[in-house]
């Protein structure tokens, strides 16, 4: 992960000099910082996220005017983290990763999966006027976004006689969760005032390997802020 950050900051720093070519008498949003609330579509019978379950997503952009007008189309790369709290306990054989819920009268104090990402996002932008001083403009943004895998893990503290495991009290991690998707990619969409959006992200893959997991799909909303 320190890697990781390191090449992010790289990449940050490096965006805006290399913009420096383009006169553009708007705000670019070339920093994006996103605030999720994420959840799951398809999930498997019995299995409830909670509304309590969020992510954050930071993404360098590089925002290209088409000519004069109030069009943008902008390509970026970024870091996600989704953290999706639920009533099920992951299982795994050979070939498969499979997801139940847990009996209603075991009492479960955290149990979550996280997922990282290194992801591409590219958007088709538009405003409704040039943007001044205090970036002030109504606009919309829609795109793609495509990532890879870096980080998978299971979190559960809880009751005991869970995972094989019979504790009065268990504390148990589990990384690299099995069949995951190394890849997943998406339907990205933006809108709001000035520095402050609304967004959301609708995955076009389910977050497991297809065959080898439930076929979950996921799906984000939250509060975008831009800057640059």
């Amino acid at each position: 992960m320190r890697l990781t950050a390191t090449w992010l900051m790289m990449i940050l720093i490096a965006l805006p000099s290399s913009a420096q070519d383009f006169e553009v008498p708007y705000g670019r949003d070339r920093l994006v910082m996103q605030l999720n609330w994420n959840t799951w579509l398809n999930s498997p019978e019995g299995i409830k996220p909670e509304w309590h379950s969020r992510g954050i997503n930071i993404f360098g952009m590089y925002d290209m005017p088409l000519g004069k007008s109030p069009i943008s189309i902008a390509i970026g790369a970024g870091i996600t983290s989704d953290n999706v709290y639920h009533n099920g306990q992951f299982t795994a054989n050979d070939t498969m990763t499979m997801l139940t819920p847990f009996p209603d009268s075991v009492d479960i104090k955290r149990n979550k999966l996280s997922l990282t990402y290194l992801e591409a996002p590219f958007e088709f932008r538009f405003r409704t006027k040039p943007l001044g001083e205090n970036n002030t403009s109504f606009k919309v943004a829609v795109g793609f976004r495509a990532g890879l895998n870096i980080g998978s893990s299971v979190k559960y503290i809880g009751e005991g006689n869970v995972f094989g495991i019979n504790q009065p009290d268990v504390k148990y991690k589990l990384h690299k969760v099995p069949n995951v998707d190394n890849l997943r990619y998406g339907l990205t969409f933006r809108v709001g005032y000035g520095p402050v959006n609304l967004h959301a992200y609708y995955g076009l893959n389910p977050i497991f390997e297809r065959d080898r997991g439930p076929e979950i799909t996921p799906f984000q909303i939250g509060l975008s802020f831009n800057a640059m």
